[in-house]
C-alpha cells in the first residue's frame, strides 16, 4: 500500500515505546495512543512543511501573519503523549481543586512518594501546560499501579483513582516541573 505512511507511524509506535517503555508492563499497549500519537505526528509534520504556491513551485508562501501558526524546524523531534483528549478533559476537571485537596491529613506524604517518582517520568514538550502536567499525571498513576493501560482507552481515570490520589499525583507533578523550570532560568 503506502510503505512511506507504514514507515511513519512504525516511527511514532517507537517513539512511544521508547519514551513510556517502563509503564507498558507485560508488553501491552494502547491502540489508540497509537493512534492519536499519529495524527499529532501528523499535524507536526504539517507543521514542518514548506508551503509554495501552486502557479510558481519555487515562491514560498509566508504565514507569519497568521495567528496562532507557529512552523516548526525540520529538525524538531516529535514529544509523544499517552493521553488523549478526553482524559485530559478528565483530568482538568477532576483536579481543579487539588491544591485544596493536599490539606486532608496525610495527603502530602502521599506527595511526596509521588514525587520520588517523578524522576522516571517522560516530559513531553511542545504542548500546553495542563497537557504536560496530565501526562506525567497518567505515568504516575499507571507506575504506580492505580490504573491499567486499558482505562486509557476507556477514559475511566476517575472511576479507577479517587481525587486525593490524583491531587497528590498533579502537587508532585506541579513541584517537579517548578523546579526544572527553576533550574533552567538558574543556569541562563
Amino acid at each position: 500500500m503506502h510503505p512511506d505512511l507504514d514507515r511513519k507511524k512504525n516511527h511514532v509506535k517507537r517513539l512511544i515505546v521508547e519514551c513510556y517503555k517502563h509503564l507498558f508492563r507485560h508488553h501491552k499497549h494502547n491502540m489508540e495512543i497509537w493512534r492519536y500519537n499519529f495524527y499529532l505526528y501528523q499535524l507536526e509534520e504539517m507543521r514542518k512543511a514548506r508551503l509554495v504556491r501552486v502557479d510558481d513551485m519555487k515562491t514560498k508562501i509566508d504565514l507569519s501573519g497568521l495567528a496562532g501558526f507557529y512552523p516548526l524546524p525540520k529538525n524538531h523531534k516529535f514529544s509523544p503523549l499517552l493521553i488523549t483528549p478526553n482524559i485530559n478533559i478528565e483530568l482538568n476537571g477532576f483536579s481543579e481543586t487539588y491544591e485544596q485537596l493536599m490539606w486532608l491529613p496525610n495527603n502530602q506524604e502521599f506527595a511526596n512518594q509521588f514525587y520520588l517518582d517523578c524522576e522516571k517520568v517522560y516530559v513531553a514538550k511542545g504542548y500546553s501546560k495542563d497537557t504536560i502536567i496530565n501526562n506525567m499525571v497518567i505515568q504516575l498513576l499507571l507506575m504506580n499501579g492505580y490504573i491499567e493501560v486499558e482505562d486509557l482507552t476507556l477514559s475511566r481515570i476517575t472511576e479507577k483513582a479517587n481525587r486525593e490520589t490524583i491531587a497528590a499525583a498533579k502537587f508532585a507533578v506541579v513541584k517537579k516541573l517548578k523546579e526544572i523550570e527553576s533550574e533552567k532560568t538558574g543556569k541562563k
